[in-house]
C-alpha cells in the first residue's frame, strides 16, 4: 500500500496514528457498521419501554414506532453485511489493493464551517418539479426537497428555475426536507459507508430492503420504485455534495467523487438504468453487483492513499458508545414492579 504522510497538522496527528495502526495491523474496513443506526435504535427502545400505562390499561402497541425500530434493525443488518462482504473483497481480491473504507459516517460541520457549507448551495441546481395538489416539491441535486404553493410555483416557474436554493427558501418555502441534517428527534439516520481509493472517493449507502425474487427496480426522481407497479418504495439521498465540502474546507485535493446506493439482500432482482442512474450520485444497485463496479471504479486510478484526507474522514466516524448503566425505572415499569 503507497500512503503519503504529509500535511498533518499537529492538532490531528494523535488520529493520524490511530488510522495508520488500522492499517498496519491490516484493517482496511475501519469503524463500527451499523453504529449510528444501533444509537437510534437504543433511543428508539427506550421510548417505547417509557411509555407509561395505568394498572388497568391494555397496552397497545405504537405501530408507527414499531415500524421505525424494524426498518432501524433492517439497517444495521444492512450496513454490518455491506461491511462484511467489503472486508473479504479487499482481503481476497488482489485487484483491490489499496482500498480503504471507512463504516458509520455522519458529517457535522463545526459553527465555523456552517457559513461555508451554506455558500456552497448556491451551487444546487433544481432537478425537477413534483405537483401535487394545492402544493408542488421542488427537487434538487443534493437530495434536498423544498415544498411550496402551487401557484407560486405556476406563477413564477421561470424565476424560481434561475433562483438559487437560499433564495427560493426565503421566498417561497413552506416546507424545507433537507437530508443532510438530522431529524427533530435528533436520531442517527443510517450512515455512509465511504470507499477511498488514491485521492478518489465512493460513497456506498447500504439499504436491507425486502424484495421479491425477479422484481423489477429503478430510480425515479430520487426514489426507489417498482419498476411494473410504479410504487414507491423509499427515497434515497446523495451526500458526495457533504464530502465534496469536506475535503474543500480541509484543502485537500479530490480527483473525483460518486455515490451509490447498495441493495443489501440475497434476492435476485432487476435494476433498471435509466439516464436518471447514469446522471445522478445516488446509483441503485445490489451487493452481488459490488465487485465488479469497484473493479470499473478503480481502473486506471492511482492507488496512493493521503494519510490527512484518511484521518479528516475519520474525524466523522460515530463511535461505539461505552454505557453500561440501566435505567431501574424502564426496568420497573416493564415488569410492573
Amino acid at each position: 500500500m503507497k500512503l503519503n504522510q504529509d500535511g498533518i497538522r499537529q492538532e490531528d496527528k494523535q488520529l493520524a496514528i490511530n488510522v495508520l495502526n488500522h492499517l498496519k495491523a491490516g484493517n482496511r474496513v475501519i469503524g463500527d457498521p451499523g453504529e449510528g443506526l444501533r444509537q437510534t435504535l437504543a433511543k428508539l427502545e427506550e421510548e417505547r419501554d417509557s411509555r407509561e400505562f395505568g394498572k388497568t390499561d391494555w397496552e397497545m402497541k405504537d405501530p408507527e414506532l414499531e415500524s421505525h425500530i424494524s426498518k432501524t434493525k433492517a439497517g444495521i443488518k444492512g450496513e454490518e453485511d455491506l461491511c462484511e462482504y467489503l472486508t473479504r473483497l479487499v482481503k481476497y481480491d488482489d485487484t483491490l489493493d489499496g482500498l480503504v473504507a471507512f463504516a458509520s459516517l455522519a458529517y457535522q460541520f463545526e459553527d465555523k464551517n456552517k457559513a461555508k457549507f451554506a455558500n456552497s448551495l448556491e451551487n444546487v441546481k433544481l432537478s425537477s418539479a413534483e405537483q401535487n395538489g394545492d402544493e408542488t416539491i421542488l427537487h434538487y441535486s443534493n437530495g434536498m426537497k423544498i415544498h411550496v404553493n402551487t401557484e407560486d410555483y405556476l406563477g413564477d416557474e421561470s424565476v424560481i428555475a434561475d433562483l438559487s436554493v437560499s433564495d427560493v427558501i426565503k421566498r417561497y418555502a413552506i416546507i424545507v426536507d433537507n437530508p443532510s441534517t438530522q431529524s427533530e428527534k435528533d436520531y442517527i439516520p443510517d450512515t455512509d459507508t465511504l470507499l477511498v481509493y488514491g485521492n478518489h472517493l465512493l460513497v456506498v449507502d447500504a439499504k436491507n430492503l425486502k424484495i421479491k425474487n425477479g422484481q423489477s427496480l429503478m430510480l425515479m426522481n430520487g426514489v426507489v420504485v417498482d419498476a411494473e407497479k410504479g410504487k414507491e418504495i423509499i427515497e434515497v439521498h446523495p451526500s458526495t455534495h457533504i464530502w465534496e465540502e469536506v475535503m474543500k474546507t480541509a484543502g485537500i485535493p479530490l480527483a473525483s467523487i460518486d455515490g451509490y446506493v447498495c441493495i443489501v439482500n440475497d434476492t435476485p432482482l432487476e435494476i433498471i438504468r435509466t439516464d436518471e442512474w447514469y446522471s445522478c450520485h445516488t446509483k441503485l444497485i445490489h451487493i452481488s453487483e459490488l465487485k465488479d463496479i469497484l473493479h470499473a471504479w478503480i481502473d486506471y486510478k492511482d492507488n496512493k492513499l493521503s494519510l490527512k484526507m484518511l484521518t479528516e474522514i475519520s474525524k466523522a466516524q460515530i463511535k461505539k458508545e461505552k454505557n453500561i448503566s440501566f435505567d431501574v425505572d424502564s426496568i420497573k415499569r416493564k415488569f410492573s414492579v
